[in-house]
């Protein structure tokens, strides 16, 4: 299965476009308007979750970047645990 092979940021990234997939976006990656059939509090809802997965996706995209550097893994790892129970 592809999600056995995707790292942690990769998994957040997929989650944000099938949100905004569902929320109406044709490419997964911008801002889609609300559709006409849903409640706003529920595209809220949605929109909210989508930004959240985007920025996990990124806060891992950072861990990674930064823990190349033998001073930067600690703080990367006390960001991924952050991000794994928030």
């Amino acid at each position: 299965y592809l999600s056995q092979r995707q790292t942690d940021a990769d998994r957040y990234a997929t989650q944000s476009e099938k949100v905004l997939r569902r929320l109406g976006s044709p490419d997964g990656r911008t801002e889609p308007n609300k559709p006409k059939w849903m409640h706003w509090s529920t595209y809220d809802r949605e929109l909210t979750r989508a930004v959240e997965y985007s920025d996990a996706s990124w806060a891992f995209s950072v861990v990674k970047v930064v823990c190349t550097s033998s001073s930067g893994c600690r703080w990367a790892f006390q960001l991924r645990l952050y991000c794994h129970h928030s």
